[in-house]
């Protein structure tokens, strides 16, 4: 019988830290976030709902705001991992279908009670269609019921972030970067980062046995201009393309400063964005490349 051996993951240590350039983008889950609350860590925007979710509620429910929710939806190739098809390197989706209820209001961002992805409706996607922003690919909604206030079922796109994947990927400390049993497949995949919680070659379960650990907590915060940041708001610089929407996970979507601006002069809301730090190892003297655009991204 082999014997296992403990390991940890950490994050790597940073190089030249630079603000300013991206934002981590969260949007509402559900209706009782919608507003915002005003409680904003150093550095934060919020782009509330004009008007607050909670001032319509006396009103009759045709005013209220629409809600979407995810029933399917499939992943698009896209979005793989070039050397591990089974990883997800930006969650890019197609072929989805959600219900909507509530009112006949379109906000700038329909919540969506499912997978938390941006839902905007017709006018946002024009608006977006021309303003020069890059990395965006923008997926069709089906409506497959309305229990909504609303006569017709309205056009809606999920927005995904297409933009290539930047977060920094961990490393193995105390040990090679392979499974603790069998010693054949990778813990960390080292082309987008994908954990192994479960081995796919022998089936030990990493976190049930707590052999890998993640260390955020053991990191100390960096603090930039009066802002602090956890070790998983540092993103790689030399791998961000320059791209308005960048990919990531679920609950993982970044946007420029000029993506940001964009949205408060259009009142694309609700959107909490927070800062994040690039890392560069290599020359940053130019800044990041500027995205590309293409016939499928925006």
């Amino acid at each position: 019988m082999k014997t296992t051996r403990s390991v940890r993951l950490i994050w790597p240590n940073p190089g030249v830290l630079k603000s300013g350039s991206l934002y981590r983008v969260t949007i509402p889950f559900g209706p009782l976030l919608s507003d915002c609350e005003p409680r904003l860590a150093a550095g934060e925007l919020d782009i509330p709902l004009d008007p607050p979710f909670g001032s319509l509620i006396a009103r009759p429910r045709r005013e209220h705001y629409m809600q979407f929710t995810t029933m399917s939806y499939q992943l698009a190739d896209s979005g793989l991992c070039s050397q591990q098809p089974a990883h997800h390197r930006t969650v890019l989706l197609e072929n989805i279908d959600g219900e909507i209820c509530g009112g006949a209001r379109l906000p700038g961002i329909v919540f969506d009670n499912g997978m938390g992805f941006p839902i905007i409706p017709t006018r946002v996607a024009e608006i977006l269609a021309t303003a020069r922003l890059t990395g965006y690919m923008l997926a069709p909604v089906s409506v497959t019921e309305n229990q909504s206030e609303c006569d017709f079922d309205p056009q809606l796109f999920a927005l995904c972030f297409a933009g290539k994947k930047c977060e920094r990927i961990r490393i193995v400390e105390g040990g090679v970067n392979l499974c603790i049993q069998c010693n054949n497949c990778p813990i960390v995949c080292q082309k987008c980062g994908f954990v192994f919680y479960v081995c796919p070659n022998c089936g030990v379960n990493f976190t049930s046995n707590r052999p890998v650990e993640n260390c955020d907590v053991r990191e100390e915060s960096i603090v930039v201009d009066g802002v602090t940041y956890a070790p998983q708001d540092i993103l790689d610089g030399d791998n961000y393309d320059g791209s308005d929407f960048v990919g990531g996970g679920i609950g993982d979507q970044y946007i420029s400063r000029n993506a940001l601006e964009w949205c408060v002069r259009n009142k694309i809301a609700p959107i909490r964005a927070t800062p994040v730090l690039l890392s560069y190892f290599r020359d940053t003297t130019n800044g990041p490349t500027n995205g590309k655009r293409s016939p499928t991204t925006g």
